[in-house]
């Protein structure tokens, strides 16, 4: 079983909606999910999700299924001594060397003030319920912090179609890392694969193997050379 994690096509922000170079790559994207064999949708409830799995739902004849935890993590970063933030930036957009400084924070990178400590644990266990609940459609459960189940996986693909910091943010929950380090390390295009892999082990364990990280082959088969880099708030060269 694969779980393929797809950020929005290029989006427009103010909308929640997509561009009409995110509609492309939506459709690009479709052409190269045919290919898998893939029986289940999910989203986010937010318009550029749903709106760039609307194109492989309609390839495939599949219906999407709206996860209102996937919705991207929004919460708003900063400090009074910090003037290098913008006033809207979120905490998985700050920049590195402040993400770093959170997690040497004594009681863990969520507990730093720049984190706003009550409303990210908040959401982070939103994630985790939800991420908990959609392991159990497929008889996948918790114990000990690992993940286990009593009955044979399907043999085909899930994709959820969500967002940047909400990608990062599930594969933080799911590998065990600090989101910190994602959100300073990793940039997931816009409609970027990221695919995950349960690999069934020993005694009925299930590991999560990341196969596939922001890959966007299906854009340059396209022809789209120049990808955006939207969602970053810093310059890229």
């Amino acid at each position: 079983m694969r779980l393929h994690i797809i950020r929005h096509g290029d989006p427009d922000y103010a909308n929640d909606a997509l561009t009409p170079q995110g509609h492309k790559e939506a459709a690009a994207l479709a052409e190269r999910m045919a290919a898998f064999p893939l029986k289940t949708i999910y989203s986010s409830p937010m318009g550029r999700a749903w709106q760039t799995g609307g194109y492989t739902a309609e390839k495939l004849g599949l219906p999407v299924t709206v996860l209102p935890w996937a919705e991207e993590v929004r919460l708003p970063a900063g400090e009074p001594d910090t003037k290098l933030l913008p006033a809207t930036v979120t905490i998985w957009d700050m920049p590195a060397h402040l993400l770093r400084e959170c997690e040497s924070h004594p009681d863990g990178w969520m507990n730093a003030p720049t984190m706003h400590p009550p409303k990210t644990e908040e959401k982070f266990g939103e994630i985790r319920r939800g991420w908990e609940d959609l392991l159990a459609r497929y008889g996948v459960a918790y114990r000990n912090g690992l993940a286990f189940t009593e009955k044979e996986l399907p043999r085909h693909d899930v994709a959820l179609f969500c967002h940047h910091g909400l990608g990062l943010s599930l594969l933080s929950v799911m590998m065990g890392i600090p989101a910190t380090v994602l959100w300073g390390s990793v940039w997931l295009p816009p409609t970027s694969v990221t695919t995950v892999l349960f690999e069934e082990m020993d005694r009925s364990q299930i590991n999560f193997r990341v196969v596939g990280l922001g890959d966007t082959s299906h854009l340059y088969a396209a022809g789209f050379a120049d990808q955006s880099s939207r969602g970053l708030m810093y310059n890229c060269r």
